[in-house]
C-alpha cells in the first residue's frame, strides 16, 4: 500500500509539472499559482490558484485564454472532466462560472482565479 501511496504522489508531481509548463507565460509578470491535488476514495480535485502580487491585475487577453485553454485540454486528457472557476475583479467582486463559459464570456482585469478540475 505504501508503495501506490507514493506512485499517486509522484503522478501529482507529473501533473503539476506540466501545468507549471503550460501556465509559465503568466508566471512571467506578477503573477504566481500554486497547484495542489486533494483525492477522496471515489474522485480527485486538483486546485489551480492564479494570485497577483501587488496592485497589478491580469488583463484576460486571448493569448491568456489560449494558455488557460491548453490546461483544460491537458486536464481532460488525464480524466479531470469538470471545471469550475472561481475568480475575483480588483474591486473584489467575485463570480464563479463553468470553465467553458468564464472562457468564452469573461473579459477585462481580474485580481485572482481559482481553477478547480474534478475526476467524476
Amino acid at each position: 500500500m505504501r508503495y501506490l501511496q507514493t506512485y499517486k504522489l509522484f503522478e501529482s508531481s507529473d501533473i503539476e509539472q506540466v501545468i507549471k509548463d503550460i501556465l509559465l507565460p503568466i508566471s512571467d509578470g506578477n503573477f504566481q499559482y500554486e497547484i495542489s491535488v486533494t483525492e477522496g476514495d471515489d474522485n480527485s480535485h486538483l486546485i489551480i490558484r492564479v494570485v497577483s502580487w501587488g496592485d497589478e491585475s491580469l488583463l484576460i487577453t486571448d493569448e491568456i485564454k489560449e494558455e488557460f485553454i491548453s490546461m483544460k485540454d491537458y486536464l481532460e486528457s488525464e480524466g479531470y472532466s469538470s471545471i469550475l472557476v472561481k475568480y475575483w475583479r480588483p474591486n473584489s467582486v467575485s463570480s464563479s462560472e463553468r470553465f467553458d463559459y468564464f472562457i468564452n464570456n469573461v473579459e477585462g482585469h481580474l485580481s485572482n482565479l481559482l481553477f478547480v478540475a474534478k475526476k467524476i
